[in-house]
């Protein structure tokens, strides 16, 4: 039973906090923006559960999908299903409590959440398989993450906004430069295997268009920070956030393999500054 539990936390991917930073930030600025600095503390709780099952039911979703494929993968490999530390009935078994708490989540926000939780689940689901037939598969993730930004606004004040839809595009295309950061650590991988991923398809201007989304994701959160007249610790946030991205460039125009994880990893921090120039935007 303990090496049940343990594989089951490595295939929600539990040990790697990383996916649910990434899916979090957006949400929260989301969050803060609707609720002008004072989301309740019990639907910001919600959401950041929400958050957490949600990431990891895609993971093992993702695990599912790709089994056969991880498998011819050194990364990969290793993955609690593709090893056979979990079995395909105990990885499905995972995925609905999953989506039984998810369920339980659902039911404490109004019925307004519904129908972008729906999406989100349906995006979620999808997004592994369309590695098989779409290009930029990343854009399907990043509009599965984002879902989540529409959900804070309807939950908050129950209407998306010009400047939440601004959010929502935002977020969706920083899901596209990092998912990129990472689908150049396995490009080789992917290429042998005819998966298909951003990186592939940007080909060697993969930098170059990453840098591109890059602006124009910053361009996006200005947009917003003047809508909603957020003070100069917002600026501030961006600011920085863009010398997080040029560290990113600089790092992944080697294209090895650690250095565009690495580059995936920082945007951690992207999202984080990002939401503490909200953050302090608000406070008196």
């Amino acid at each position: 039973m303990k090496t049940f539990f343990i594989a089951a936390f490595q295939l929600m991917r539990a040990d790697r906090p990383v996916g649910t930073v990434l899916l979090a930030c957006p949400m929260l600025w989301a969050l803060w923006l609707a609720g002008e600095g004072q989301p309740t503390a019990r639907i910001t709780l919600i959401f950041l559960l929400g958050a957490f099952v949600m990431r990891s039911a895609g993971c093992v979703v993702n695990d599912f999908a790709d089994r056969h494929i991880d498998l011819k993968v050194k990364r990969t490999k290793d993955r609690p299903l593709t090893a056979g530390r979990i079995g395909i009935k105990g990885s499905i078994g995972v995925f609905v409590g999953l989506i039984i708490c998810a369920l339980m989540l659902l039911a404490l926000l109004p019925g307004r959440a519904v129908l972008p939780a729906v999406l989100a689940f349906l995006l979620s689901c999808v997004y592994p398989f369309t590695k098989r037939f779409f290009v930029i598969p990343q854009l399907i993730l990043g509009l599965a993450f984002s879902m989540a930004v529409i959900m804070a606004y309807i939950v908050v004040i129950g209407t998306v906004p010009l400047s939440g839809w601004l959010v929502f595009w935002a977020s969706t295309l920083w899901a596209v430069i990092y998912d990129t950061f990472y689908a150049m650590v396995d490009r080789d991988d992917d290429e042998y295997l005819g998966v298909h991923s951003s990186a592939l398809w940007f080909g060697s201007k993969d930098v170059f268009v990453n840098a591109l989304f890059a602006v124009v994701f910053m361009l996006l959160l200005v947009a917003v920070g003047l809508l909603e007249q957020l003070s100069q610790y917002y600026y501030l946030a961006l600011v920085l956030s863009s010398l997080c991205f040029i560290y990113q460039f600089a790092i992944a125009r080697t294209r090895q393999r650690e250095a565009c994880f690495i580059a995936f990893l920082n945007n951690q921090w992207v999202g984080v500054i990002v939401f503490l120039g909200i953050v302090l935007s608000y406070l008196p």
